[in-house]
């Protein structure tokens, strides 16, 4: 949940999307495609949302990353890719956090 009290959520569209719900109950796409591929988890800090995804578009769970959203503008930018991200399901944040994570079956 933003500052604003949205939810932000993802979505295995194709492309995928990051959506804005707000309490309303109105929602907007924030991203679509670009880095993403198959998000699993995200954390939304501020006007940023960090989602992890895997690397490949096939789905490879054996390169992950880590992409920096901005919820104003929708820009996608690679945090940290590949070396340790592998089969990542989770992100989070230690203070004022909002986390969210894929099952892992579904």
């Amino acid at each position: 949940m933003t500052e604003r009290e949205e939810l932000i959520d993802f979505e295995y569209a194709f492309p995928p999307e990051i959506i804005r719900v707000s309490p309303n109950g109105g929602a907007a796409v924030i991203a679509r495609g670009g880095l993403l591929n198959r998000p699993q988890a995200l954390a939304v800090r501020g006007d940023h949302i960090y989602v992890t995804d895997v690397a490949t578009a096939d789905g490879n769970f054996g390169i992950g990353r880590v992409i920096d959203v901005d919820v104003r503008t929708g820009e996608e930018t690679i945090v940290a890719e590949a070396g340790f991200l592998c089969g990542q399901f989770g992100i989070a944040w230690t203070k004022r956090t909002t986390y969210r994570r894929r099952p892992l079956y579904d």
